[in-house]
């Protein structure tokens, strides 16, 4: 076998990997719409309208539009990446603590939203925006350099 033939099947096993496991990752990730209290987080179904909140405790749940358009309480757009370890640290927090009562933080995709991300002029993963009733911005905080739920709270809720 020649030496450019070995290089070529070389590539397209690494591209094929590369593809599988990036599959695997999108499939692994959950679209769960979730609720937390403050001492234990909850899985709910996917569909929006089945979601119930726990009494006295706010939500997390994922992006979507009827999510946006159902929110109740203070929105705050969470501006997440699956790669980032900074983000996956921040939801830890999330659904460990829950949510404070009050509030819905609602997880953004920061790699296929990227029209959110413009409208909100986020720059960088970990960024939590809060909406007004109009879902305009009313202000921002990026938690990448200390990325824990602990600091958003302290910082920004």
């Amino acid at each position: 076998m020649s030496k450019k033939l070995a290089i070529i099947i070389m590539f397209i096993a690494l591209g094929g990997g590369a593809i599988a496991y990036t599959a695997n990752q999108n499939n692994n990730d959950s679209s769960n719409v979730t609720s937390t209290s403050s001492t234990s987080f909850a899985e709910t179904p996917t569909n929006e309208a089945e979601a119930e909140t726990v009494a006295g405790s706010g939500s997390y749940v994922e992006y979507s539009e009827t999510a946006l358009a159902s929110a109740e309480g203070q929105k705050v757009l969470f501006f997440h990446a699956p790669w980032c370890s900074q983000c996956r640290s921040i939801e830890q927090g999330i659904k460990s603590q829950g949510v404070p009562e009050g509030f819905t933080i609602i997880k953004v995709d920061y790699d296929s939203n990227q029209d959110l991300r413009a409208k909100y002029g986020v720059k960088l993963q970990t960024t939590f925006v809060k909406l007004d009733d109009n879902n305009d911005k009313i202000d921002d905080f990026v938690a990448y350099s200390e990325p824990t739920f602990e600091a958003v709270k302290r910082d920004y809720l």
